[in-house]
């Protein structure tokens, strides 16, 4: 009924009406398809995890913000929007349910009798565990649950005992094609034939010269985490029901204890002289780099002898590792799949990961404002459409944002130069008029890009 190379817009009409470059199926599966995060829309509109959202709603939160980020094909940024999309073009043809349909192909063949995708809040689910958070500044926990109906980018609920049965399909086939298991833990390609680490649904590595595939989940207080060892028949799988639990971790370290005598040593830490070295081109590195279209910052500080500490919004939301000098020049990840180079005076950043083009940041030179600065940007902004409201406020020198108030939390700010203020999720660039108040506030993050808040009496 369908080919990876047909686009999305063919099944899903109401597709075409939103955007109109063709975007593949295969594409949406790669995370190429440069489509807006509609999670990151609804939480900027203000509905609650809470709400029961449907499939209906979501479509038309899209439709709020259709632009495109980049050509399809042409940059790998992970798609929540992606996979619901998908997940659409299954229950058009499949005449049913995602969940009615893996039930049939795959989770009742394979013996996974607790899972499903959970498509109905009022569903009675035995056995579930509820999902929990850390309250700020106390002691204790409170419930951290969501009605929103996720096919085909979360939703997936199960246990451990069924993740084994689905990770000894991916190891050793019987239900499936194995040629559809291949495809799964092959890496994409750009259009440009630029080679990814994604493949669909999984991410593919090497580590410590074991191949792998590897894919965590992250959603209100549950969090997941698998690994697939292919070549040594070996899977782990994880799911807590914390925010705070560190299921990428906890899976890894089981994976250095059952996998002990084929996993290559752990490199030793850099000489002495060279380490003295590198601890002076990192302070050197230090600062603020602003993306050179306004969507985002990175923050470089020292991480440890001869190191970067890096954070930046590659996946959508920041993400802080360590970098360490890289024998072709430049600094990179312990796995290699982010490059770091920096121009000879330190002013150029250029960026590359896998299945991106580099982008450019330029050194945001240091900043004080100055009590006019502070008050010419305080006030009420609104993005109608989205029916969002955006206020910044000031107290003395500090900066602070409350999306929706007030219910939303209010936000610190810093300022990246005086044409943009950021917080650890987003950055807003300032609009002003002949005066220098600011009319408008431009939001940019990963996979919202360009959202524009215009200033109310």
């Amino acid at each position: 009924k369908l080919r990876l190379d047909d686009s999305v817009q063919q099944h899903l009409p109401e597709v075409a009406r939103l955007i109109a470059q063709p975007i593949s199926l295969r594409q949406l599966l790669h995370h190429t398809g440069g489509l807006v995060g509609y999670q990151e829309l609804m939480e900027l509109a203000g509905v609650a995890y809470e709400n029961v959202v449907r499939p209906a709603d979501v479509l038309r939160t899209i439709a709020v913000l259709p632009a495109l980020h980049a050509k399809p094909g042409t940059r790998y940024s992970y798609s929540d929007t992606g996979y619901f999309l998908l997940a659409q073009v299954v229950a058009r043809l499949g005449g049913g349910s995602l969940d009615a349909f893996l039930q049939k192909r795959v989770f009742g063949p394979l013996g996974m009798t607790s899972t499903y995708v959970y498509n109905d809040h009022r569903r009675v689910v035995p056995r579930r565990a509820r999902a929990y958070e850390p309250i700020a500044g106390q002691q204790g926990w409170r419930l951290s649950e969501s009605n929103w109906v996720m096919d085909g980018d979360a939703g997936v609920q199960s246990t451990v005992l069924d993740l084994s049965r689905w990770s000894a399909e991916v190891t050793r086939p019987r239900v499936l094609p194995p040629a559809v298991i291949e495809s799964l833990r092959t890496p994409g390609r750009l259009n440009d034939g630029s080679p990814m680490t994604y493949g669909m649904g999984q991410f593919v590595q090497s580590y410590r010269g074991v191949p792998r595939a590897v894919h965590d989940g992250a959603w209100v207080g549950y969090r997941s985490m698998m690994i697939h060892f292919p070549t040594q028949d070996a899977s782990m799988a994880v799911l807590c029901n914390a925010a705070n639990a560190p299921a990428g971790q906890l899976a890894q370290r089981m994976a250095d204890e059952v996998l002990a005598p084929v996993l290559a040593a752990v490199p030793a830490p850099a000489a002495t002289a060279q380490a003295v070295s590198d601890d002076r081109a990192a302070a050197r590195y230090e600062g603020q780099f602003l993306h050179e279209g306004g969507f985002e910052i990175v923050r470089i500080s020292a991480g440890g002898p001869g190191a970067l500490r890096v954070t930046l919004q590659l996946a959508g939301s920041p993400a802080t590792g360590i970098f360490r000098p890289s024998a072709g020049g430049g600094w990179q990840t312990g796995t290699g799949t982010l490059r770091l180079q920096f121009d000879d005076a330190g002013q150029t950043l250029s960026v590359k990961s896998d299945g991106r083009p580099a982008e450019t940041y330029r050194r945001a030179a240091p900043f004080t404002p100055s009590a006019e600065d502070l008050a010419a940007l305080a006030g009420r902004f609104r993005h109608g459409a989205l029916g969002s409201e955006l206020v910044v406020a000031t107290s003395g020198n500090n900066l602070t944002a409350q999306f929706n108030p007030p219910v939303g939390d209010v936000q610190p700010l810093q300022w990246v130069g005086p044409d943009h203020v950021a917080h650890a999720d987003y950055l807003l660039r300032i609009d002003r008029d002949a005066k220098g108040k600011a009319t408008a506030l431009v939001y940019s993050r990963e996979r919202v890009r360009g959202l524009r808040y215009e200033r109310q009496p």
